[in-house]
């Protein structure tokens, strides 16, 4: 809270060092800060640099050092999927985060990582309906959402999707 000035009386004008404000978490749109500020990761397991986030166990970049990857098998339970700010993630292409303990909705922000061409959801505890955002994922080539909580209906455009490759079990 910054408060200005005082009820009783006048209070000394507060030093520069008292309007700095502390950090906000998202203020800062990279990657990294991202990944940082998710809860997905345990930094202190990290064996590099907390701020390489390209050497991470299940982070993938490409040569320009933008995460196309990310591939992790269990984060812990009760994460929200909500907490990784997705609109960072320009160059993602495979997000494989299966059996994760991930909660609650699919964002609709994820709509907007036009790069992707594989996405793993399952066997996590999601819940919700399938936002229509996901039929603007033009490259997709495999989604798996099975063993969730997913309900609604299917969006009828996933279907013009034609790069979307239907698993044989289900064909």
């Amino acid at each position: 809270v910054l408060q200005i000035g005082a009820v009783h009386g006048l209070a000394p004008a507060p030093s520069m060092e008292a309007l700095t404000l502390a950090p906000v978490p998202w203020l800062s749109t990279s990657e990294a800060d991202a990944i940082i500020n998710s809860g997905w990761w345990n930094q202190e397991l990290q064996q590099s640099d907390p701020h390489d986030i390209c050497g991470w166990y299940g982070i993938s970049c490409n040569d320009a050092g933008s995460i196309t990857k990310i591939s992790h098998p269990y984060i812990k339970e009760g994460i929200q999927l909500a907490t990784l700010k997705l609109s960072v993630f320009k160059d993602l292409e495979r997000p494989e985060v299966w059996e994760s303990g991930l909660d609650g909705t699919i964002p609709p922000e994820i709509g907007n990582l036009q790069k992707l061409t594989y996405l793993d959801l399952s066997w996590n505890s999601l819940h919700g309906t399938l936002p229509i955002s996901i039929t603007k994922l033009t490259k997709l080539e495999w989604f798996d959402i099975s063993n969730n909580f997913i309900n609604g209906e299917i969006p009828t455009e996933l279907g013009y999707l034609s790069s979307l490759k239907i698993p044989h079990r289900l064909a």
